[in-house]
């Protein structure tokens, strides 16, 4: 109870009966100790605890910002704490950074197929306090970079006229496939080669 508000308390000594219980008020406060951290990513983005992250592949998450709170859900001021604040990230630290509130950058992973997992804590002198906020970075494919063909034949006859698929792989700039491409991108691909009709071509 965080209220403030007496609570009746009563001290009795059950084995003795003859002494009376005493009843005194108590107000319960909550600790000023830090109990949780909250990290904030570009436009107060809030990354909550045990959350899964969607970034670029590649990308430089910058802009990350942490704040530290009691258990009453009163901000800290960070003067006497940022020098316990830890990251699994980087052993590199800007302390200026850190007691101005912000994080170091996140290289996200390159590829699509991994992920990045990442804690910020506080640690206390000599024994660590259960504050921290660990979340998981998923890569995602960024913009069209490049697009790869591959026959659906490994036997083409070159010197005859015939009909073949091709299997088209779009992938950004790291070589991550794209899964979700635009709705009018296959209205906008067209097929050019040297004895290739071209306008004949059909796209599913």
């Amino acid at each position: 109870n965080f209220t403030g508000e007496p609570l009746p308390i009563k001290f009795r000594v059950p084995s003795v009966k003859n002494v009376c219980a005493v009843e005194r008020r108590l107000i319960v406060l909550p600790s000023t100790r830090p109990s949780s951290i909250v990290v904030r990513w570009g436009d107060d983005e809030v990354i909550e605890t045990d959350s899964e992250i969607s970034a670029s592949a590649g990308e430089i998450m910058e802009e990350l910002k942490y704040c530290v709170y009691d258990e009453s859900g009163k901000e800290l001021a960070l003067g006497g704490i940022y020098s316990q604040v830890k990251v699994n990230w980087t052993n590199k630290i800007d302390k200026e950074m850190l007691k101005r509130g912000f994080l170091p950058s996140i290289q996200v992973p390159r590829s699509i197929s991994e992920s990045k997992y990442c804690e910020v804590s506080l640690s206390g002198s000599g024994s660590p306090l259960e504050c921290n906020c660990g979340f998981t970075i998923k890569p995602t494919a960024g913009k069209l970079a490049s697009i790869a063909c591959t026959p659906s034949s490994e036997n083409i006859l070159l010197t005859c006229e015939s009909a073949f698929s091709l299997k088209v792989y779009c992938a950004d700039r790291l070589g991550n496939k794209l899964e979700n491409l635009p709705e009018d991108f296959l209205e906008r691909l067209t097929v050019e080669g040297v004895g290739l009709q071209g306008k004949e071509a059909k796209f599913s």
